[in-house]
C-alpha cells in the first residue's frame, strides 16, 4: 500500500471512529458554543466588534480540546502501536490523521460562525470569502495540533499537549482574526496569502517533524 493510499485509509478510519460515538465533535462543538455564548453574555449582543475575538477564540480552544480527545482515543484502542507496527509509513499517518482533524475542526468552525452572527449580528458581503478564511484558520490549527501530538505523543507528555499547541496557534489566530476583522468593516481579507503561506509551512514542517519521531 502506497503512502498517500495508506494516508487516505487512515482518514476514513478516523471518521469511522469518531461516527461510532462523536466524541470528538461534540466536545468541541459544545465548547465553542459555549465559549461564544459566553462572549455574547460578557459584552453586548448585536455588537458586532465582539463577533471577530468570540470566534477565533472559540475555535482555538475547540482545536486544544479536540486533540486531547483525539490522543485518549488513540491511546485506548492501540491505533498507534498497531500502525507503527504494520509499517504504515510516519508522514502517510500524519497527512491522515491531519486530514480527519482538519474535517472536524472546519466544520466546528463553520457551525461556531453561524452562532456567531446569530448572537452578534456580524454580516459579511463575501460569504465565499468568509469561508476560505476560516479553511484556511482551521487547516493552520489543525496542523499545529495534530503536529504536536503526533511529536508529543511518545515522550510521555499527553496531557501537555493543549498547551503546547496554544503558542503555535497563536499566528495563526491572529492572521484569521485579522482577515475577519477587515473583511467586517467591508474591505477585502487583510492577510490572507500570509496565513495561506504559513498554512504551507506548518504542514510541510508537522509532516518533516512526524517523520523523524
Amino acid at each position: 500500500m502506497s503512502g498517500l493510499s495508506t494516508s487516505l485509509h487512515i482518514f476514513l478510519t478516523e471518521l469511522r471512529a469518531e461516527w461510532r460515538n462523536r466524541q470528538v465533535i461534540t466536545t468541541m462543538v459544545l465548547l465553542a458554543g459555549l465559549c461564544v455564548v459566553t462572549f455574547a453574555f460578557a459584552g453586548k449582543a448585536g455588537s458586532g466588534r465582539l463577533a471577530t475575538p468570540a470566534l477565533w477564540v472559540s475555535v482555538v480552544l475547540a482545536a486544544a480540546a479536540g486533540i486531547a480527545q483525539t490522543i485518549a482515543r488513540h491511546h485506548s484502542s492501540m491505533v498507534s502501536v498497531s500502525l507503527r507496527l504494520g509499517g504504515a509509513p510516519r508522514w502517510a499517518i500524519f497527512l491522515g490523521r491531519l486530514a480527519a482533524f482538519f474535517l472536524l475542526l472546519a466544520l466546528t468552525a463553520m457551525a461556531c460562525w453561524g452562532v456567531t452572527a446569530l448572537l452578534f449580528g456580524a454580516n459579511t458581503s463575501s460569504p465565499l470569502e468568509l469561508a476560505l478564511v476560516l479553511l484556511l484558520g482551521t487547516l493552520g490549527l489543525a496542523t499545529a495540533a495534530v503536529s504536536v501530538a503526533s511529536t508529543a505523543g511518545d515522550s510521555g507528555v499527553d496531557g501537555l499537549v493543549p498547551l503546547l499547541v496554544l503558542p503555535l496557534a497563536l499566528p495563526v489566530v491572529l492572521l484569521g482574526a485579522r482577515c475577519t476583522l477587515s473583511m467586517a468593516r467591508g474591505a477585502p481579507p487583510d492577510g490572507l496569502a500570509l496565513l495561506a503561506t504559513l498554512d504551507l509551512l506548518l504542514v510541510g514542517l508537522g509532516g518533516a517533524l512526524a517523520s523523524r519521531t
